[in-house]
């Protein structure tokens, strides 16, 4: 117990003086670097419960950076009714349109001229495809697995499956 009540002083004692500005940036990094070996020390000799308290410590020492999403303008959104009410008005604007629009959309957002729409064109495979496709799903399988199980009609399923 009083390993843990040292190194809590001793942070207390760091996280003082560089609020103050008496600690320099090099001296930081090696305090942080002893810090460091003696997590990593608590885990080698097997001391679990120093080391998840160290590193509890050091997690609410360095919280996480906040993240910001951007408005329909452009501005930056930081507090947190201001983020969920945009991630609902996203998600709003992208269920309420319908599908044409949103792959016009998408396309216009990518040709600015936006005179074009896009098509996609399908084939169905031929049954030579699928295959050639169930070939290559068999290909690492086991020498005491037959390769021919479904054989021809297996393909023929799923070709009519597919196409």
């Amino acid at each position: 117990m009083r390993k843990i009540k040292k190194s809590t002083k001793k942070q207390d004692e760091r996280q003082k003086n560089i609020q103050k500005g008496k600690m320099n940036s090099s001296r930081e990094r090696i305090e942080t670097k002893n810090e460091l070996k003696q997590v990593e020390e608590s885990w080698i000799d097997k001391e679990i419960r120093n080391f998840y308290q160290e590193t509890k410590r050091d997690k609410e020492q360095h919280p996480k950076p906040p993240y910001y999403l951007k408005d329909r303008e452009g501005h930056l959104i930081g507090d947190k009714k201001g983020k969920l009410n945009r991630i609902t008005e996203y998600f709003e604007e992208l269920l309420n349109k319908e599908k044409g629009e949103i792959r016009k959309s998408n396309y216009e957002s990518e040709n600015e001229q936006g005179d074009a729409e896009l098509e996609v064109i399908l084939t169905a495979p031929t049954k030579e495809e699928v295959a050639g496709n169930i070939e290559s799903l068999k290909n690492n399988t086991q020498e005491k697995i037959s390769s021919q199980q479904g054989g021809e009609a297996i393909i023929r399923r799923l070709w009519r499956l597919v196409a």
